[in-house]
């Protein structure tokens, strides 16, 4: 309803605190009562409408059109240098059907400088795969990707379907080394996890989950699985 009025929905989650909703609408600016019982009457329906407005324009100016899925505590998470001291920056494919939780997702990897690209099923997902430096006989100019983030359910192709997929072409050797998999899923009891990591996740999240902790994870993930750097061929030594 938000969107069909020109405005945006979004929620943001503490845990041990509770959730806070917010949205905004486009609207014409109306203009003041004419006389004093008008202005009796649109106090009487509107109470605290001064406060409510004032709250939401402090909002819309600290945060406009952004949705969040968690309050990140003011905290700006960035990748890590690597060794030369220079920023890598995340690549990450986000496997999500739901375009809303999708785009802001994608918003928010992006604002901390990650790269993102976008499957909306594990079909798609594969695909992607397909055409990255992961596949067997693709050379380094094709996708690049650090993680992929995978929802669970999905049309088409589920995330466990899509990832026991994955671990199985890694087995048959079309992919050339590990796939980093972060399950994201609101099914966080126990025995959901476990049938993540029994499909092949690599670590599993739960919605709503707070962005900047989710860096960590991804760049934890990154390290145990770095490919490995091509040695330098052997130095020519001179026979005298």
């Amino acid at each position: 309803l938000t969107e069909l009025q020109g405005g945006e929905i979004g929620v943001a989650s503490e845990a041990g605190r509770g959730s806070t909703f917010a949205f905004y609408v486009k609207a014409r600016r109306s203009k003041p009562p004419q006389n004093a019982a008008d202005n009796l009457m649109a106090g009487m329906c509107r109470p605290n409408s001064g406060v409510i407005k004032s709250k939401a324009r402090a909002s819309q100016a600290a945060a406009p059109k952004t949705k969040d899925f968690a309050i990140d505590g003011g905290q700006s998470t960035k990748p890590k240098e690597n060794k030369s001291g220079v920023k890598e920056p995340l690549k990450v494919l986000i496997v999500e059907d739901n375009l809303v939780n999708q785009r802001v997702l994608q918003k928010q990897l992006k604002n901390l400088g990650c790269i993102v690209h976008v499957a909306n099923h594990g079909g798609e997902a594969l695909e992607r795969l397909r055409e990255s430096q992961y596949w067997k006989g693709n050379g380094k100019d094709k996708l690049d990707l650090s993680v992929v983030l995978m929802d669970q359910e999905m049309p088409v192709m589920d995330g466990l379907t899509c990832t026991r997929k994955i671990r199985e072409l890694q087995s048959e050797g079309k992919l050339v080394r590990h796939v980093p998999i972060i399950a994201v899923t609101a099914n966080a009891r126990s025995e959901q996890i476990q049938t993540a990591m029994a499909a092949g996740m690599d670590d599993v999240v739960s919605k709503p989950f707070r962005v900047p902790e989710l860096i960590p994870k991804i760049e934890e993930l990154m390290e145990r699985y770095r490919q490995p750097s091509a040695s330098p061929p052997p130095s020519s030594q001179r026979e005298d």
